[in-house]
């Protein structure tokens, strides 16, 4: 009886180690495939960094934080090299991102307004605005050609240059500013039909173009 007990006792001994057994290898597999499920996430967000930078390696990642942008490069070349880095951020006015675009722009009309160059400075804003789709940074475009014209003295294209930003937004603050320079220019009719068509878009804004109205009057029925 003593002797079948025992064997009781240690095939239950044998059954528990070995469940202890599976269980630990059931959890030793358990714990593998998790950490194989976290590896995998981890790529896939490294791959996912990799492609929003346009980079193949991590490697190629590392240089691009250690080391400046090739057009920041070309940028301040404009100061040591300037023939060479003009070319090249030209080209960024043709080949680059919207981004790359917008600082190739303001650098070279910057560097080109300096060195009072303004035709060049022209020409740059003009190659910009026939390349770029930003709208935002068109009218800043146009409105630095404006500026560019209104020193020049060449009003009625400075003119031109807001009556484009405004057609753009149609916001009062840019009428105002095209307003402005119909003063400058002094033209009547001109400024008679930037009201009429303000004024069939926007009939609520009759006494805001009081003042407008008021100079028209004024140039059409002069006091001897």
């Amino acid at each position: 009886m003593e002797e079948i007990k025992a064997k009781c006792i240690k095939t239950i001994l044998l059954f528990i180690v070995g469940l202890c057994v599976l269980i630990f290898f059931a959890k030793s597999q358990g714990d593998s495939i998790k950490q194989a499920q976290i590896e995998l996430k981890e790529q896939e967000k490294i791959e996912q960094i990799l492609k929003e930078q346009n980079v193949e390696n991590v490697e190629d990642l590392l240089s691009n934080v250690e080391n400046p942008s090739s057009l920041q490069l070309i940028i301040d070349e404009l100061t040591t090299n300037s023939q060479d880095a003009v070319n090249k951020l030209n080209n960024y006015l043709f080949q680059g991102t919207e981004e790359e675009k917008n600082k190739s722009m303001e650098a070279l009309v910057e560097f080109h307004q300096k060195n009072n160059d303004f035709n060049s400075a022209i020409k740059t804003l003009n190659t910009f605005l026939a390349n770029s789709s930003d709208i935002q940074k068109n009218n800043e475009a146009y409105k630095k050609l404006a500026q560019i014209y209104k020193a020049q003295g060449d009003y009625y294209t400075a003119l031109k240059n807001l009556e484009n930003v405004y057609n753009n937004t149609k916001e009062i603050s840019d009428f105002h500013n095209l307003a402005n320079m119909v003063y400058k220019i002094d033209d009547v009719n001109y400024m008679q039909e930037i009201i009429n068509k303000r004024l069939a878009e926007y009939p609520q804004d009759r006494s805001v173009l009081g003042e407008y109205e008021a100079w028209i009057q004024m140039k059409n029925n002069p006091v001897n």
